[in-house]
């Protein structure tokens, strides 16, 4: 990710990378990066759906192949407004687009991304089973 062209909408400059013991990608500060102020938090597992192909997507998304799924994303309240929440998103799909990821949105603010944006990587929309999943590899959470 090209961290130094990020910045929030006052123009203060943003890093974003993995965190949360690589589950998550979270969005900081430059000046202040082992402060997080927001995350997106996924689970990577082996494929199970039909895709959905963005602009210049590369991966067909069959059987074998990787998918991450992203289930929820939070900026902390005192920095809301500020695009944080899109800036990360962004990142966060651009990153698991380069590494051959199906994206799996259940996460409103991921979905609603894909929604408003050309993707470059593939996407699908969650079933069913992806709940089911999701809800067992959580731990019923």
């Amino acid at each position: 990710m090209n961290e130094t062209e990020l910045r929030d909408k006052t123009g203060v400059p943003l890093v974003v990378g993995l965190g949360a013991k690589g589950r998550a990608f979270a969005v900081a500060y430059a000046d202040r990066p082992e402060e997080p102020v927001g995350v997106t938090y996924f689970l990577d597992r082996e494929s199970g759906g039909e895709p959905h192909h963005g602009q210049g997507a590369g991966t067909s998304g069959g059987e074998g192949e990787s998918e991450r799924i992203f289930f929820h994303t939070e900026v902390l309240p005192d920095y809301s407004g500020r695009g944080l929440a899109g800036v990360l998103v962004e990142q966060a799909l651009v990153e698991s687009a380069r590494t051959g990821k199906t994206v799996v949105p259940v996460c409103p603010v991921v979905r609603g991304w894909l929604d408003k944006h050309d993707y470059e990587g593939t996407w699908r929309h969650p079933t069913d089973k992806d709940i089911a999943w999701l809800r067992a590899a959580l731990g019923g959470q």
